[in-house]
């Protein structure tokens, strides 16, 4: 399994420098041993948040970008789709209620119509079922698809967007003009919404 190291993007540089690690991976075909991505990814989290490379107050969410249903297990030389499905889901309740992560948010990438699946449930029914927390529709934990791999660009940008909060404040500082004698005091008015104010109950 190959894995981007814990990376810091505060610039295009780095971004660019990410990208290009992903990139660089191999791209094996028809081979989707999803609950190995949930199990590394929880096990790499926990060992940065234990050895203070980042901290555990952190919102930590695991992305899964996809086209359908894992169809394999690690170690078996054939496809076993129906008891990948059923690897996928618990190795994601390990990382969601054993480790450190608070979110899964799944991207549909050209999901895969089905006549006659070989497992289940259906490609979209299964990434709608893995998300958390449910129900999918979530803020959090939450489904988007992209309609082909053409769309993917600007649903992945969404999709980041919907993660990354930015909360607006009002601030306000008095008084406006300083005073050389109250000795560089100030005060500051920072102002939330409604919805991030703190209420005592």
């Amino acid at each position: 399994m190959w894995k981007c190291p814990f990376t810091t993007i505060t610039n295009q540089t780095d971004a660019d420098a990410t990208a290009q690690t992903i990139l660089s991976m191999p791209q094996p075909k028809d081979h989707t041993p999803m609950a190995d991505a949930f199990t590394l990814a929880n096990s790499t989290l926990t060992d940065y948040i234990e050895s203070g490379v980042t901290s555990p107050d952190a919102r930590q969410i695991i992305d899964i970008a996809t086209d359908g249903r894992p169809n394999n297990i690690r170690g078996l030389p054939e496809q076993v789709p129906q008891a990948a499905v059923n690897a996928t889901y618990d190795a994601r309740d390990d990382a969601m209620t054993k480790g450190y992560f608070d979110a899964v948010n799944v991207l549909g990438v050209d999901v895969i119509e089905e006549a006659n699946p070989p497992a289940q449930p259906y490609n979209r029914d299964f990434l709608h079922n893995l998300t958390y927390p449910q129900p999918w529709w979530n803020e959090s934990g939450f489904y988007m698809e992209a309609t082909n791999y053409t769309d993917f660009q600007s649903k992945i940008k969404e999709k980041i967007k919907r993660e990354v909060h930015v909360i607006p404040a009002n601030v306000t500082i008095k008084p406006e003009t300083l005073n050389l004698a109250s000795k560089g005091e100030f005060t500051v008015f920072i102002t939330l919404p409604e919805v991030y104010q703190y209420h005592q109950h």
